[in-house]
């Protein structure tokens, strides 16, 4: 009698484990379904909540009841957030990756620290600004442009606001030494001058009307500036010549008006 009770208790508890759960022979476990994909060793037909019977989300991880340790999956396909009851990391199809949320509904006032946001032009990280308003913080294009503070970068890094750093490297080419080659002709000081009179700014460098246009490039700039200082460097040194030949000049003379002083004097004294 008692290995009778014992078969029809294993015969139900056959029946209450495995109605649905399946167990293929091919090592896949199916939990909820029947129907084996043949690609997942791990099938759920439903939610998975660890540590809680909190069904809200596709996979959940709680330290107790209603309170989310570190992850959240949800399907959200809508703007409808749901519920989330605060925890760090939500992760879902429609606003991405939601870190450090605050208690309460995702679309609330300051309910998320953080969003990222992948599409196919861009990958965004948000701050929520009112319940239906994102700040834009940070966003990389698919054509590899990087925008800080700016949404639409033009360029492989775009920054709207100031740049703090202790070094900047620019690389470039073609720096001016050629100004110091013995075939540079340097322009005469009395033509620069006249270019200055009539353009109010230096020789190939840009105006102030050309720099609020356009902008300021920083290693274009250097180069043009350190061809104006090897330029300055070659007049001083052109300037220093001619005044050494005048101080030459000048002590020869010297000397002819001292000998010709004498000369003077000796005549008066013959008389």
């Amino acid at each position: 009698m008692k290995k009778f009770f014992l078969f029809i208790v294993l015969i139900l508890f056959y029946y209450v484990s495995f109605a649905q759960n399946t167990f293929p022979g091919n090592g896949d476990v199916l939990i909820g379904t029947t129907v084996d994909d043949n690609l997942n060793k791990l099938q759920v037909n439903g939610g998975i909540a660890i540590g809680s019977n909190d069904e809200n989300g596709l996979i959940s991880l709680f330290a107790q009841s209603n309170v989310p340790l570190s992850t959240r999956l949800q399907d959200f396909s809508n703007t409808s957030m749901g519920a989330v009851f605060g925890g760090d990391l939500l992760l879902n199809n429609f606003w991405g990756v939601a870190i450090n949320i605050n208690k309460g509904l995702l679309n609330d006032n300051n309910s998320a620290q953080c969003t990222v946001i992948p599409n196919t032009s861009s990958f965004t990280i948000n701050s929520f600004i009112s319940s239906d308003s994102l700040k834009t913080l940070f966003v990389v294009r698919n054509n590899g442009n990087v925008g800080i503070g700016t949404t639409s970068p033009q360029s492989k890094l775009a920054v709207n606001g100031t740049i703090t750093a202790t070094q900047v490297k620019v690389t470039q080419t073609g720096w001016p030494d050629f100004v110091f080659d013995p075939g540079y002709h340097l322009a005469s000081l009395s033509k620069t001058a006249a270019f200055i009179k009539a353009n109010h700014h230096l020789p190939d460098i840009p105006s102030a009307k050309e720099i609020k246009s356009n902008g300021l490039d920083l290693g274009s700039m250097e180069k043009k500036q350190m061809q104006k200082i090897e330029e300055l460097t070659l007049y001083l040194i052109n300037a220093k010549k001619e005044i050494d030949e005048v101080k030459t000049e000048n002590r020869k003379l010297r000397k002819d008006m001292e000998y010709l002083k004498t000369e003077v004097e000796e005549i008066k004294n013959k008389k």
